[in-house]
């Protein structure tokens, strides 16, 4: 596949767009809120201890690296979340901003792109000219010779650069010819719940009493002070992020990517799996939103409703805690206690995975074996490659082969773990094997 921009900026190399969630990455902005309806729970855990950190990462462009370019801003008019470069190699030269409306990010059609290239700051090009834009590839015959392309041409794979859902946005952002990175962005809303608050989360819910309804009874909830508030919203994004973004790595199963034109052979390019999120303080705004209650007991269950686009915790689930079952090791039940994170567990359901044994909140769904228990869909904190499935299922959004190309529809990836990872559990029956005389 080419990744081709001569005929939008004249020059060699990709274009890329980069589009950020509903707000920047590092921002705060929260409120109050209220939620009358909702159905079902879909997926619950146990509550943990209070968080120990400090201040969230400011900026996603900071974080990887990124020039950003800064414009004044009047009116209702707001800097775009959206970077866009021309890339050589390794090299960044050319920073662009985009600018949108502050109420919405789906870009509309033919609002202007500018460039600001040293001291010149000239139009480029339109956004419905960039948006899901089909990057043209060679054509070859049957016997692998490159065809004309104006005679028995087949429709090349679609390599389209953004996506954007209603519960997740998406970016597929070419970092040099053998790398591309699948970026999943959220925008996520925090609403405060005060126990003068009205709220109804799938089911679970309050009127206004200080009483939290459940089906596994009553919780009686505290109010927040403004410290603590801030201190949650700060240490949220922190948490989530060091844990996901960057955890995996997905590897072609043959080359695919052509960055530099039909002359130079394709590369198997690999795809790094990365993560945006962003505090917005509307739900217009919000992917997820995300209910945070200061319950007196220590029992409630969180859960997260990713059909529902929804989730309450506690206060106490950034941190980690200690939970011990028995558990089937080998062919023998031991007592092992695991460590985990209560709001990691169910931000993988918000990506849209299950429990480690199946949907569903039975004991056994957690898992058996010790294996199944320490992954963190399980009651651990350990990942293996099934929970890259969320960054290999957007893949669809962003490469769609033609059905006649049959080289291109036979292209798969493999997960990997790329990130390091702790081992998280203690066996307490555990005894070692009698030395050998």
């Amino acid at each position: 596949m080419q990744a081709t921009n001569e005929e939008v900026l004249g020059g060699k190399g990709p274009l890329l767009f980069i589009p950020q969630s509903r707000c920047w990455p590092g921002a705060s902005s929260t409120c109050a809120a209220t939620e009358k309806d909702g159905i079902r729970v879909t997926a619950r855990k146990p509550a943990t201890t209070p968080p120990a950190e400090s201040h969230a990462r400011q900026s996603l462009a900071a974080h990887r690296g990124m020039h950003q370019a800064t414009v004044p801003l009047t009116g209702r008019t707001s800097l775009a979340s959206a970077f866009l470069w021309k890339i050589h190699g390794h090299r960044k030269d050319r920073v662009l901003a985009a600018f949108v409306s502050e109420r919405r990010t789906r870009f509309a059609p033919g609002r202007a792109i500018l460039m600001q290239n040293r001291r010149n700051v000239e139009p480029v090009a339109s956004l419905d000219r960039l948006r899901d834009r089909e990057l043209p590839r060679p054509v070859r015959g049957s016997d692998g010779t490159e065809m004309d392309g104006n005679r028995n041409r087949t429709r090349p794979m679609q390599i389209r650069l953004i996506h954007n859902g209603r519960d997740r946005d998406s970016l597929l952002m070419p970092m040099d010819a053998r790398t591309i990175d699948l970026m999943l962005q959220y925008s996520i809303q925090l609403v405060r719940c005060e126990p003068t608050s009205h709220f109804n989360v799938v089911g679970t819910y309050c009127t206004g009493n200080g009483i939290l309804h459940d089906q596994y009874g009553r919780f009686h909830l505290d109010p927040w002070t403004d410290a603590e508030w801030t201190a949650f919203c700060d240490n949220f994004v922190r948490v989530i992020m060091r844990y996901w973004d960057g955890k995996f790595e997905l590897t072609p199963n043959q080359p695919w990517y052509r960055p530099s034109g039909p002359q130079v052979a394709a590369e198997a390019a690999k795809i790094t799996c990365s993560l945006s999120l962003g505090l917005v303080g509307t739900p217009k705004q919000a992917n997820q939103r995300y209910f945070i209650i200061k319950p007196q007991e220590t029992t409630f269950r969180s859960f997260a409703a990713p059909d529902h686009r929804l989730g309450l915790f506690t206060h106490r689930d950034l941190s980690y805690d200690w939970n011990t079952r028995p558990t089937r090791v080998g062919r023998v039940r031991h007592r092992v206690s695991f460590l985990q994170n209560t709001v990691l567990h169910e931000f993988g359901h918000t990506l849209g995975l299950q429990h480690v044994a199946g949907a569903g909140n039975s004991d056994a769904n957690y898992g058996v074996t010790l294996e199944q228990r320490e992954d963190l869909m399980g009651l651990g904190d350990h990942v293996t490659t099934r929970e890259a499935q969320p960054w290999k299922s957007q893949l669809r959004h962003h490469l769609i082969p033609e059905r006649s190309n049959r080289a291109d529809a036979a292209l798969r990836f493999a997960a990997r773990v790329v990130a390091p990872q702790l081992i998280t559990y203690w066996d307490n029956d555990w005894v070692p094997r009698p030395a050998t005389p």
